[in-house]
């Protein structure tokens, strides 16, 4: 799965959102993006430990938002850096399809304490 950082980004702001409210957030897809792919994204947000919730129970339903972890937190102030981001991207079309979600995080954490 090619990652879309605009999309991880936009859903990561959502969730931090989230947290900030006494309830949690249901949330099918973004606006201006295909459902599908805004679902999977926060799927892999949140098997990677950086949303907390839950995924949907139906491939089409909503899935539950509760906030971000402290990974979730520490990966979207790296990428809230409009040359993180670019950055990411530059290493992104480099690499291509093969770069883990992993190392995207690995990357934004880098830039993060470099003070970039």
């Amino acid at each position: 799965m090619k990652h879309d950082l605009h999309v991880i980004h936009e859903l990561l702001a959502h969730a931090a959102q989230t947290a900030h409210r006494s309830t949690a957030s249901e949330i099918q897809g973004l606006e201006g993006h295909d459902a599908s792919d805004t679902n999977r994204h926060l799927h892999l947000l949140m098997r990677k430990g950086l949303v907390a919730g839950k995924p949907a129970a139906a491939p089409d339903g909503p899935h539950i938002i509760h906030g971000l972890t402290e990974e979730g937190r520490t990966f979207l102030r790296a990428i809230r850096s409009d040359k993180v981001r670019g950055k990411i991207r530059s290493v992104s079309e480099t690499v291509g399809d093969k770069m883990s979600f992993e190392i995207m995080m690995e990357i934004a954490k880098a830039f993060l304490m470099d003070g970039l």
